[in-house]
């Protein structure tokens, strides 16, 4: 018997049932800007890296504001960090509300509170750091997990890429937010910026910020908080210590305590390993709280038993007293004598002898922590404090500020002090720089660009272009290298405060990309071209600054094979160091020829597709 035909039906069989059968929905899925396919999901590990705010510049947090957290990408095999994202929390609960109606079966953990996010006490970052990493392990323990949430977190992880190779680096030896623990009104913690490069660690407000203090490292003594239970109740986490040498004055039996906690252990040994790297040949000793730095009993011999135990403690001071020449034939050896695992962290009797500089007890610590420490007089000083003049010299009150180089516009630049370079003239720091990167190979060196040079070489440099708006840097007694040149070009060019196009200019040919998503790479090439060479749009000392600038990232470009630092490797780090977007810097770029030497656009079939997602900077 022939199952009879449905009217309207086109020949499609129904089912007869009072239930409606749904088919699936066709996916909306577009997985070409992912950086992880939901296939390769299991492929990769979730790390929290830091949850402190880096976008807040204020002391604290306000309610309204909306706290982010950082999160790197490894892969599971090598443990290698692929990239990271930075997300906010309203990003993470609207992420939360996508995944949980279809997950939440499966015990997934609540995302912490806000106001566990507003806070810079330690115990209060190590909670919300905890929490938020349990969220993700948990997505990684899940049975069968829909294909729809695994695209759903493969796209949470591909959007507001981090910039790793200029999210707030200024090519220091280590860098980063610490919370510091200080007197004062208000909270006792607070988040500053600092850099270790040198015999200073240094300490800024926020990344670019004003310098609030300069720690001196050399004979300081430095230790590591302990795993033992007074640390805990108190509430440090993840802490170390920088004591510093006597001051000469001797006006107090104390010597200046900074105490600084980091997000994370291995964080912390991180910053320890850069502060042992600067103080060699001082009064020296890593002190941490090991297995071996059993608690003190508080006893009435307590203090006995910490002055015994800190005997060899004392006999490592006495490394002072050696002639530079013992300390150079001592060598190594002395140095791992120096790095003893005596620091408990644990509470004990004050003591303000001048022995007690070596019971580095918590409690102290957190009694005589000093914000900042007042410079030693000069030698032969009859004041025991430094003169109102003596601060006066220091705050260089007489310099016109308004003459600077950094910061400035390029036009200003260019009155202070230009130079001829490739027969163009331009900002005298512009030339200097690109004389030297030249002359000395940089388009040769691995990493150009990528690497960091020295941080504090970088500011002196800074400075002296400040002062003097021009200088030889061959000739330069700081003898900077190939990256710390490369950084200081960089430097430049990231705190100009417009685009090297000139603001006009620039938002023409990006709104010209914008509007016209449709043109063609060799249409798009003409149109700049035809735009930027006429003087009516480009006055020449922007016009000589994208020359000379873009001559030479093609010259890198070209050496790839050596320097590793391909079309796309560049637009990585150029892109926000010149405050433009990435398809007006590509068509810079791939057609420099036709835009500024009178040549042939690129084929569209000979581009290099570039599959970058780099956030507006």
């Amino acid at each position: 018997m022939q199952t009879p035909r449905l009217k309207g039906s086109n020949n499609n069989l129904q089912t007869p049932s009072s239930f409606q059968v749904l088919a699936t929905p066709k996916s909306e899925e577009d997985e070409s800007g992912l950086f992880i396919k939901p296939e390769d999901f299991q492929t990769i590990n979730i790390c929290v890296v830091s949850t402190i705010n880096v976008n807040s510049l204020r002391q604290s947090v306000r309610k309204s504001e909306d706290p982010n957290h950082t999160i790197s990408i490894h892969d599971r095999e090598t443990n290698k960090e692929m990239w990271r994202i930075r997300k906010t929390f309203s990003q993470l609960v609207a992420f939360d509300n996508e995944i949980r109606p279809i997950v939440e079966f499966f015990g997934l953990p609540p995302v912490p509170d806000k106001t566990l996010f507003l806070s810079t006490s330690p115990i209060k970052i190590e909670h919300r750091r905890v929490a938020l990493q349990n969220y993700f392990n948990t997505v990684f323990v899940m049975p069968h997990i829909p294909h729809i949430v695994l695209y759903k977190m493969c796209k949470y992880l591909s959007l507001d890429f981090v910039n790793p190779l200029d999210d707030y680096k200024s090519g220091a030896r280590k860098e980063g937010f610490l919370v510091r623990k200080n007197k004062g009104l208000g909270s006792n913690w607070k988040v500053r910026w600092c850099q270790v490069e040198g015999p200073y660690l240094e300490v800024y407000e926020n990344p670019g910020g004003p310098l609030i203090e300069s720690i001196k490292l050399k004979g300081a003594q430095i230790g590591k908080q302990s795993n033992d239970s007074v640390a805990e109740d108190k509430g440090y986490r993840h802490a170390f210590l920088v004591m510093e040498p006597q001051k000469s004055s001797k006006l107090s039996s104390s010597l200046p305590k900074h105490f600084f906690c980091a997000e994370t252990d291995r964080e912390r040994d991180s910053w320890v390993n850069a502060l042992v790297e600067f103080n060699d040949g001082g009064d020296t000793s890593v002190i941490s709280g090991g297995s071996d730095a059993t608690s003190i009993s508080e006893t009435p011999n307590s203090k006995n038993e910490q002055e015994e135990r800190f005997s060899s403690y004392d006999q490592t001071s006495s490394y002072t007293s050696h002639s530079q020449e013992e300390r150079e034939s001592t060598g190594k050896d002395n140095k791992k004598h120096k790095m003893r695992s005596i620091f408990p962290f644990r509470s004990s009797n004050k003591n303000n002898s001048a022995n007690s500089h070596s019971l580095l007890s918590t409690d102290s610590i957190l009694d005589d922590v000093e914000t900042s420490s007042i410079p030693a007089p000069p030698s032969g000083s009859q004041s025991s404090f430094p003169n109102t003049q003596h601060y006066l010299n220091q705050m260089n009150l007489d310099e016109d500020l308004t003459k600077s180089i950094f910061g400035r516009e390029v036009g200003e630049a260019y009155k202070l002090s230009n130079q001829i370079y490739l027969g163009r003239s331009v900002p005298s720091i512009v030339a200097r720089c690109l004389d030297y990167l030249v002359k000395t190979g940089a388009m040769y060196e691995e990493g150009i660009f990528r690497l960091s040079g020295s941080a504090s070489t970088i500011r002196q440099l800074k400075d002296q272009f400040n002062n003097q708006f021009d200088m030889d840097l061959f000739d330069s007694p700081l003898k900077p290298d190939i990256h710390t040149v490369a950084g200081l070009l960089k430097t430049y060019l990231r705190e100009l405060p417009a685009p090297i196009l000139g603001l006009q200019a620039y938002n023409h040919l990006n709104t010209v990309i914008l509007s016209n998503s449709t043109l063609s790479a060799t249409s798009l090439a003409m149109i700049f071209r035809d735009y930027f060479t006429d003087p009516a749009n480009v006055d020449e000392v922007h016009y000589n600054m994208c020359y000379v600038i873009f001559r030479f990232l093609r010259q890198i470009i070209a050496q790839n094979q050596i320097n590793r630092m391909n079309l796309r490797n560049v637009c990585i780090v150029f892109v926000p160091t010149l405050n433009v977007s990435l398809e007006v810097l590509n068509t810079f770029l791939a057609d420099f020829e036709c835009i500024f030497e009178n040549g042939k656009p690129v084929a569209d079939a000979d581009r290099e597709v570039l599959d970058l997602h780099i956030p507006n900077f």
